[in-house]
C-alpha cells in the first residue's frame, strides 16, 4: 500500500526468504537501501539472511558485519555464515556470544520459523550445528 516504505519492503523481503525466494528478497532490500542510503540494522540483517540463503556467503558476512548494534538473533546468522565459509573458530566464538544472551537456545527452536523449504531450514541448522550451537541437527524438521 505504501511503495516508499522501507519497513514494508523489509517485511516483504523477510517473507520472500521464508518462502524460498532469497534473490527476490535481495532485490526488495536493495530497493529499500536505495530509498534510504543510511541503511538500518534491520535492513542489513534481512539482506544478510537473504544473501546467506541465496548462497552468497561472503556478501552475507559483509552485510551482517555492518550491523552496528546486532540483535542477538543476528549473531546466530553470522555464526552460520562463518561456519559455511569454513572459519569454525570464528563461528564458535560468535555462537558463544549468542549463547551468553540466550542460554536456553537449542537447534530445535529453528523449526518454529516459517520456512517453506525443509532443505533450506536443514542447511541453516547444519551450519548452526557446525558453529557449535546445542541440540541435534537431525530431526529438526
Amino acid at each position: 500500500m505504501n511503495p516508499h516504505s522501507t519497513g514494508l519492503l523489509n517485511d516483504m523481503a523477510d517473507a520472500l526468504v521464508f518462502i524460498g525466494k532469497p534473490e527476490e528478497a535481495i532485490a526488495y532490500i536493495q530497493r529499500a537501501m536505495r530509498m534510504n542510503p543510511i541503511s538500518s540494522d534491520s535492513l542489513l540483517w534481512t539482506l544478510g539472511i537473504a544473501l546467506y540463503h541465496a548462497g552468497r556467503f561472503d556478501e552475507s558476512m559483509a552485510a551482517l558485519e555492518k550491523i552496528v548494534n546486532p540483535p542477538n538473533l543476528a549473531r546466530r546468522h553470522l555464526a552460520a555464515v562463518y561456519a559455511r565459509l569454513g572459519d569454525i573458530e570464528k563461528a564458535k566464538k560468535i555462537a558463544g556470544d549468542f549463547l551468553l544472551e540466550d542460554s536456553e537456545y537449542t537447534l530445535e527452536r529453528e523449526k518454529l520459523w516459517p520456512y517453506r523449504s525443509p532443505a533450506m531450514l536443514e542447511a541453516f541448522v547444519q551450519d548452526l550445528h557446525m558453529a557449535g550451537l546445542p541440540g541435534t541437527c537431525h530431526g529438526v524438521l
